[in-house]
């Protein structure tokens, strides 16, 4: 099934960062409900709202705070020791073209299918431990040798401007950490969470990163129908935008694909922006809406609201004066925030999400609670640090979390 899942902003100027922590707060709540029915999650997000919830789940969890300094830790041409199909090359194709900096367009299909042989030779000679690097090694050391055993003329695998442009990638080069691999078992966790933010700027290493994560998805969330997969995009909008000059790509594409293809499989796929008009107007978008089956609003101004009852195309009148009938509490005695779900065309209501002290604390990513709980987690667990926390605080305490899991 399909989702999209939509915020909105605040109604008044001084409830910003209340805001942030109702979004926040009801991203990380609905993970954790995910998390807690056996749900495989892959979060991409440009902030800190998730970094919290992986400490809940220590052994489950991977949370990947990329600077382009440190390994990004994926390696898509581990295969597991089995040969590769028409998935897997379309993947590895997909991204060797990134590293090269060559797309390759519907006009040069015989240069994708000699990329695709030479792919494929790799992964034929015995003994291999199979990465990037030992990709580029293989071309380069036997460039004429597998022309001749694949039978590919020359002009379609230019090795000179190979070499140099996927030289880049290599150990002691400027993108080495892309392809560094940290040996970590992406295929174990059942929660990966991707922090981009301190690559955003660099836009051809953020479309390129991207590239690696599909390859995460593709084998945790799609290789496998037996597993219930969701994948989420926090703060989309900027993901949404990306598009690097080297290849000509984006990412917007990419994404929406995934809403086509996940439905089909057991998964789903989650975007979190504050209005749907930070979406480029574009068949890709019209896609993602049209393969949206669920939506969520949090209570916002009019004009958010307008661009939604558009977007969507939401006619029912009764449907419209629910979703402005929300109101957050955050003051009063248990405070609370409130969220339009609309299933379909037929059904839509709105839910109350009241937590618990353990909850309230467990999801907070900003402000002075927030650090003294990291302060704490550098020497305990978060459970922990929650218990000992509600300890100093009494006022705060209600009832105590159950035993570590």
């Amino acid at each position: 099934m399909g989702c999209r899942k939509e915020k909105g902003g605040c109604t008044q100027r001084d409830d910003h960062r209340r805001f942030r922590r109702g979004k926040s707060t009801f991203a990380e709540n609905f993970t954790y409900q995910l998390l807690e029915q056996d749900y495989t999650v892959v979060v991409v997000e440009f902030g800190k709202s998730f970094s919290q919830l992986c400490k809940l789940y220590p052994k489950e969890s991977l949370h990947v705070d990329y600077d382009g300094k440190t390994p990004l830790g994926i390696n898509p041409f581990d295969l597991q020791g089995r040969r590769p199909d028409n998935t897997d090359l379309e993947t590895i194709s997909g991204i060797v073209q990134r590293y090269w900096k060559h797309m390759f367009t519907g006009k040069e299909p015989e240069r994708e299918t000699a990329l695709n042989l030479f792919i494929e030779d790799y992964y034929e000679q015995p003994g291999k431990e199979h990465n990037f690097v030992g990709f580029y090694n293989h071309v380069k050391q036997n460039y004429p040798d597998i022309l001749k055993r694949k039978n590919i003329p020359e002009k379609y695998f230019e090795l000179s401007s190979f070499l140099l442009n996927c030289g880049e990638f290599l150990p002691g080069k400027r993108y080495e950490n892309v392809t560094k691999d940290t040996k970590e078992d992406f295929l174990a966790k059942k929660f990966i969470v991707f922090e981009l933010t301190r690559i955003k700027q660099d836009r051809f290493l953020s479309n390129l990163v991207m590239t690696m994560i599909f390859s995460v998805i593709q084998s945790k969330i799609l290789s496998d129908r037996s597993k219930r997969g969701i994948l989420i995009f926090d703060e989309y909008a900027e993901t949404a935008q990306m598009k690097d000059t080297a290849t000509n790509t984006g990412i917007h594409s990419s994404v929406a694909f995934c809403y086509q293809k996940i439905r089909k499989e057991n998964g789903a796929v989650y975007t979190i922006v504050q209005t749907p008009d930070q979406l480029p107007d574009d068949e890709n978008t019209q896609n993602i809406i049209g393969n949206t089956d669920m939506l969520y609003v949090l209570p916002t101004k009019e004009v958010i609201y307008s661009s939604i009852i558009e977007k969507f195309k939401i006619t029912d009148q009764a449907h419209i004066d629910l979703m402005k009938s929300m109101r957050n509490n955050f003051s009063g005695r248990q405070p609370y925030s409130e969220c339009f779900l609309r299933m379909g065309e037929k059904y839509a209501t709105v839910t109350r999400l009241e937590l618990s002290p353990e909850k309230f604390l467990a999801f907070q990513t900003e402000g002075n609670i927030w650090a003294e709980l990291e302060k704490k987690t550098q020497r305990m667990g978060m459970e922990d640090a929650i218990r000992e926390y509600l300890e100093e605080h009494p006022e705060r305490k209600v009832k105590k979390l159950p035993s570590n899991r």
